[in-house]
């Protein structure tokens, strides 16, 4: 029954979802669709008011073109009698004219007509003696006869095939009839390049016409198109002339091309220039450009609007089946959760069998109250109690010994109370019998839903490993004893030899030949170098056993030690030294780390190319708890493939009659280095070309003390 008044209240409720979410989808809508109006209203208001901006621009600047070009004629006209009754009078006129021209970078031709249409005077001379009686601006001009209108000729082709316009100023004669003209012709890609400055946008156009609606210039070009007549029915220009506004702003189909636009026109009318004598100047943009980012604005607005309206409509369509199904649903989780808890128990019994049957590692469960409730066979092994002794049992009373109890206890606690389990580490637990055991310990938490936290401890036996790393301890001290002991005990031999073979070459002298002098002399050789070989193979075996202990020390005092015990090598070879970076205070060994500093050093001295001044570079920085130095040389270099053999005892990479040496001295620096927990390396591009030794030491103080704990206080 509840579960039919439940259906049946979703079922009369679904209406009332359907009218409220009519009613906010409509509001929405509604928003969405004046939100969009807004915006191509501003968008319309914003791009009229930058046409009509640009436009006001041209009009300005040509306005300022045409009063100075008036100003210009003007002037020549009033200085034209002076100049004629002068001698050389043409000359200076023509002058005048060409002095003009180039102060007017607006106009291409400047012309002087006499009553006849003749050409008198100009800043071409090829022009002059031609005669233009038959153009229209010249018949116009004689026509109305008046000196003080400043005359815009039409849109005319040149000799030259060039689309241009003039301005005209009629010259009266002594009479004051018609006595000529003065001609200003304007240059047309002067105003190309006035009108282009002026575009925004790559679908913008300007263009200039003639006040009788003929095009004189359009940017961008559009061959044909200079000439047309603007003045068709509709047309922008006479529902622009319909206005009687000297500018205005309109919107529709431009007959001259046939496109869809916007435009902006003014009228450029000096004073004294007619109306049908002046220009108009016009700006336009593409309708479908200036509202293409709001058209797709708009459409994905309505795309969004329209997705919302469907997967509300479905969502409300679900949640009415869901309420319909809901009864359904949870019968079949509550099925399905029972399967689930039925499936959990199996695989626990299987895991719980599973940890059975792992021979080496021993498992114990337990609750919050630290009472054990599981305990494998691995544990029985480990600790000698059966899983019956053991379960039931507190597991602080079964293996945790006395003094550690109360700090077992506190982070157990912890554990059940937060869900982090103990860390993971070493332990030295009890057995059944009161013995000890070294374990390594890590636990888990587990908490299934409906049943008490458990917390389940896994320890591994580490006595095998214990006994191997003290075994590997004791082999490694008894090497090197015994390393000390050959190359300290060796010695005695080697020196009775060399001394024998010294009173041998006495008693022998001047009884000897240069072969067997050269004999003697081997073998004195070899004698030395091989106690030299056991003096450096004593010093590699007193590494980690000898020396001073362990201190905190000023690393660059270590470096100063080691320059001043070298000075003399670095004087010797004139070598070059450069240190830089931050040098820290370090834990170490400090004769060690001397050591490591001057064998490092003596090597970039030693091995260098004769006739080449040592470059010798030490630097030093800290980086990630670590201290990094590095010594870096222009000397000999190290072939690349031969890098390997480097830092082995005895191995030498170099001939003895070039570089002396034993062939232990970087063994020696690995050592040390190794042995303050670091490395060495080396980097070097080949034979020749120098080489750069890098030392890596950690700074943190866990090192240290672990350094400090592993350096043995033996004495010799």
């Amino acid at each position: 029954m509840r579960r039919a008044a439940a259906i049946g209240s979703a079922a009369n409720s679904t209406p009332v979802q359907w009218l409220l979410l009519t009613a906010a989808l409509l509001i929405l809508g509604g928003v969405m669709g004046l939100n969009t109006y807004s915006e191509h209203g501003s968008i319309d208001t914003s791009e009229r008011e930058r046409l009509a901006t640009q436009a006001r621009v041209i009009d300005e600047n040509l306005g300022r073109q045409l009063r100075a070009t008036n100003l210009a004629l003007d002037s020549i006209r009033s200085d034209l009698p002076a100049l004629k009754t002068k001698k050389d009078g043409n000359a200076l006129i023509n002058h005048r004219l060409h002095t003009m021209g180039e102060a007017m970078p607006g106009v291409r031709t400047l012309l002087i007509l006499d009553a006849t249409g003749t050409i008198t005077a100009s800043n071409r001379e090829e022009l002059i003696g031609q005669n233009y009686r038959e153009r229209e601006y010249f018949r116009i001009a004689r026509e109305r006869n008046d000196p003080a209108l400043l005359h815009v000729s039409a849109p005319f082709t040149t000799g030259l095939g060039i689309f241009a316009m003039a301005l005209l100023k009629v010259v009266p004669d002594e009479r004051g009839a018609f006595g000529g003209l003065i001609s200003a012709t304007l240059d047309p890609e002067y105003f190309s390049i006035l009108l282009e400055s002026v575009r925004y946008a790559p679908d913008m156009w300007v263009s200039l016409a003639h006040g009788d609606g003929r095009l004189f210039l359009m940017i961008p070009r559009r061959p044909g198109i200079e000439g047309s007549d603007l003045n068709k029915p509709g047309s922008f220009r006479n529902r622009h002339l319909e206005t009687g506004q000297k500018a205005s702003v309109m919107t529709g189909i431009v007959h001259a091309t046939g496109e869809e636009r916007m435009m902006a026109q003014r009228i450029i009318r000096p004073s004294g220039v007619p109306m049908d004598k002046a220009l108009g100047v016009a700006v336009a943009r593409d309708l479908s450009t200036i509202f293409s980012t709001w058209r797709k604005d708009a459409l994905i607005r309505a795309g969004l609007f329209g997705a919302l309206v469907l997967v509300t409509t479905l969502g409300l369509h679900l949640y009415r089946r869901r309420q319909l199904a809901y009864d359904r649903l949870a019968a079949a989780q509550e099925a399905e959760r029972a399967r689930a808890q039925a499936s959990l128990r199996q695989s626990e019994a299987r895991f719980r069998q599973l940890l059975q049957d792992i021979p080496s590692v021993a498992v114990q469960g337990y609750g919050p109250d630290g009472t054990t409730h599981y305990w494998n066979r691995a544990s029985e092994r480990l600790y000698g109690y059966s899983a019956d002794e053991a379960i039931g049992r507190k597991l602080l009373d079964l293996i945790i010994p006395p003094e550690m109890q109360q700090g077992v206890r506190a982070a157990m606690q912890q554990m059940f109370e937060t869900g982090q389990p103990i860390p993971a580490g070493e332990l030295s637990l009890l057995r059944k019998d009161g013995s000890r055991v070294e374990v390594f310990s890590s636990h888990a938490y587990a908490h299934v839903p409906g049943r008490a936290p458990e917390m389940f401890c896994v320890d591994i036996d580490l006595s095998e490993r214990k006994r191997a790393e003290a075994e590997i301890l004791r082999s490694n001290a008894e090497l090197e004893q015994f390393s000390y002991s050959i190359s300290h005990d060796m010695r005695q031999p080697l020196r009775m030899i060399s001394s024998y073979l010294q009173l041998l070459e006495l008693g022998l002298t001047g009884k000897l030949d240069a072969e067997q002098r050269e004999y003697l002399n081997f073998a004195a050789d070899g004698a030395r170098r091989l106690d030299q070989m056991l003096v450096a193979l004593l010093e590699y075996s007193r590494v980690g056993r000898k020396g001073e202990p362990p201190a905190w020390v000023e690393s660059r005092a270590l470096l100063d030690e080691a320059l001043l015990y070298l000075q003399p090598a670095i004087a010797e070879a004139r070598a070059q030294l450069r240190i830089d970076g931050d040098w820290p205070r370090i834990f170490a060994s400090p004769d060690e780390l001397l050591r490591l500093l001057q064998n490092l050093l003596g090597n970039a001295l030693k091995f260098r190319i004769a006739g080449r001044t040592p470059e010798i570079a030490v630097s030093s920085h800290s980086v990630d708890q670590t201290w990094r130095f590095c010594v870096s040389d222009n000397g000999a270099g190290i072939i690349p493939d031969q890098i390997g053999r480097l830092f082995q005892v005895f191995q030498r990479l170099h001939n003895r009659a070039e570089y002396e040496g034993t062939g232990i001295g970087l063994a020696l620096c690995r050592k040390i280095a190794e042995h303050h927990g670091g490395r060495i390396w080396v980097e070097s591009p080949g034979a020749g070309r120098g080489s750069s030794f890098h030392v890596e030491l950690p700074l943190a103080r866990e090192a240290a003390a672990q350094l400090e704990t592993a350096l043995p206080e033996t004495a010799d």
